[in-house]
């Protein structure tokens, strides 16, 4: 027997089992939940995806990027869109419109920084338009630094949308910004003019230092990464942009996302080495085992929704219905998209 590999494996038991029962409870619950969840449907893209990507609400419809490009797949009949550019392309949280920073190297900053294109405008494009064929902008936002986004709806009725988008620069000293947006609906609740709210960006959380915030779908909580614990912590916000803490998960996590109503958070989290896991990283060992985990606001409980064996399941992504997409990169080096349907709710 291999006694230095068997110490190891033991090490590692223990080491699952610790983190069990300081996050979840007793290892035979750990894994309960996710035989409340079924695979609806699954679609590998034709591209290989890098680590991020969201669902358009209310439709087939996902957007991802590969490479240099930006895409739109329909999960019901594989057919794939090019759409502009080649950084993050994210859906808002209501089905009219799809955010696409479009950016351009800047020479002055390579000799430090490297090659990061932060310089540009945040376009606003009509999903109708994108499915089309049609590229042309909705509309453009010169305001905001950086291509890192994430969205909520604040205010909404029957003729108007209130949508926050705050974003993260990494050149202008991870310096993260808000902005708000009045969009004005047609009848079909089509966007139909839109405007920015502020003629200046405004400074996201000016008390307190954060990193990558992800913010709930109505805004009434974000997610963000404590840049020296590497905690993953949930915070509010009040009318002045300043951040309160609302709870220290005490761990690492992949990218999070919210549910529709405010009442889960997802991210995924590996067992094995969870400091491992990182916020971003898409590729990573398939011995980390990493799954998809979600985390009640409203009682305080952590719950598995993936058991995904020989392979690692990544960026969990609600829709309106209460769905729950990921990305899993299989055992062979491919990648497929997952849709999850709860049994009960």
């Amino acid at each position: 027997m291999n006694t230095p590999k068997l110490v190891k494996k033991l090490k590692s038991f223990h080491f699952f089992l610790i983190f069990f029962s300081l996050f979840i409870g007793s290892y035979d619950m750990a894994y309960s939940n996710p035989k409340e969840w079924s695979v609806e449907m699954t679609m590998a893209p034709k591209k290989d995806p890098k680590y991020f990507f969201r669902p358009v609400p209310d439709s087939p419809f996902i957007s991802y990027t590969s490479g240099t490009r930006n895409y739109l797949l329909n999960m019901e009949t594989g057919r794939e869109i090019n759409i502009p550019h080649w950084v993050d392309a994210i859906p808002t949280p209501f089905k009219g419109l799809v955010t696409i920073p479009k950016l351009v190297p800047n020479i002055r900053v390579a000799p430090r920084y490297g090659f990061i294109p932060e310089f540009g405008s945040m376009e606003f494009y009509r999903t109708n338009d994108l499915l089309k064929g049609k590229k042309r902008p909705f509309f453009k936002d010169r305001t905001l630094p950086g291509a890192y986004q994430t969205m909520a709806i604040i205010e909404k009725n029957e003729d108007k949308i209130i949508l926050r988008m705050v974003t993260e620069s990494f050149l202008n000293k991870k310096n993260v910004f808000l902005q708000d947006y009045e969009i004005l609906l047609n009848h079909d609740q089509s966007p139909k003019k839109m405007r920015t709210l502020y003629r200046r960006a405004k400074k996201f959380c000016p008390n307190i230092e954060v990193s990558l915030p992800m913010l709930s779908k109505s805004g009434k909580y974000f997610a963000a990464v404590d840049p020296k614990s590497r905690h993953m912590k949930i915070y509010t916000m009040d009318d002045k942009f300043k951040c309160h803490l609302f709870k220290d998960l005490q761990m690492p996590t992949g990218k999070v996302d919210f549910s529709y109503d405010d009442k889960l958070m997802a991210f995924h989290v590996s067992p094995v080495n969870p400091k491992d896991v990182a916020y971003v990283v898409k590729t990573q060992d398939l011995s980390n085992q990493i799954d998809i985990m979600t985390y009640n606001l409203e009682t305080g409980y952590f719950n598995w929704v993936s058991e995904c064996k020989k392979s690692n399941c990544y960026y969990p992504s609600f829709t309106p219905d209460g769905s729950l997409y990921y990305m899993k990169q299989k055992a062979n080096a491919s990648y497929e998209f997952v849709k999850l349907k709860r049994k009960v709710q």
